[in-house]
């Protein structure tokens, strides 16, 4: 072991000042174990070593099949009023990439969900489930809830656009606020620590949103389902 601590101390070292020195920025994915390797002329196991020491310092994420990244920078969550969390990220410059997870029409919802749309816990519910990678790693699940009733074919916009505000405009809901949100911090469960990429004991942030129009008629829930290692709640 003695004999690899100046090969993977030099790895580690040059990461890191590059990292503090902002030219491996937030989010720069970092060359394979094998690359480095090769550029070092040194065994993999030394990289890896020093791959788990930037890990430990919360300098680098990695994921098997991805790669290694630049740990992206705590993420201000801030709720008020007009809270759209996709939107209020690409507007301080963080890049932020959608997938569609899946698209459930007429679900039974929790009863909380029910009630926050102000609908029977016997209606039928449409939910289009999301996930966000910001600067490159998979930071927050978004689940949104609507009344088929009111938004019929919502989950074919949603699809289309992914976006719950573009869907919503196709009904001619150009605008709506926030009027409420509850926050909770629980376990993840097991979907969720996969799509996250975390363990199943790191608490998660879970915020449920009411969205209303400008009539106070409840158009959306939403629920952001987020790593509590990234996400800062500004209130």
């Amino acid at each position: 072991m003695e004999q690899i601590s100046p090969h993977w101390m030099t790895i580690y070292r040059d990461i890191r000042g590059r990292i503090q020195q902002k030219q491996l920025g937030s989010g720069r994915q970092l060359p394979s174990q094998s690359q480095l390797s090769e550029q070092y002329g040194v065994p993999r196991y030394a990289v890896r070593r020093a791959f788990d020491r930037l890990r430990e310092e919360k300098l680098i994420d990695s994921w098997q099949g991805r790669g290694a990244y630049v740990r992206s920078q705590p993420l201000i969550y801030e709720i008020n009023e007009r809270t759209k969390f996709g939107t209020d990220l690409r507007q301080v410059g963080r890049h932020v990439q959608i997938e569609i997870l899946s698209l459930r029409p007429a679900q039974r919802a929790p009863t909380e969900i029910t009630q926050m749309l102000g609908a029977s816990h016997l209606d039928l519910i449409d939910v289009g489930e999301m996930i966000h990678h910001v600067d490159g790693s998979p930071t927050l699940i978004g689940r949104h809830y609507f009344s088929p009733q009111k938004f019929p074919n919502i989950l074919t916009h949603l699809l289309k656009s992914k976006s719950a505000p573009q869907a919503l405009s196709n009904f001619g809901v150009i605008d709506y606020r926030r009027a409420e949100t509850r926050v909770e911090s629980r376990l993840p469960t097991s979907f969720e620590a996969e799509q996250l990429n975390i363990a199943p004991s790191q608490p998660i942030l879970q915020l449920r949103g009411r969205n209303v129009d400008a009539d106070d008629n409840v158009v959306e829930v939403t629920e952001i389902i987020g790593r509590g290692d990234y996400i800062q709640l500004k209130i």
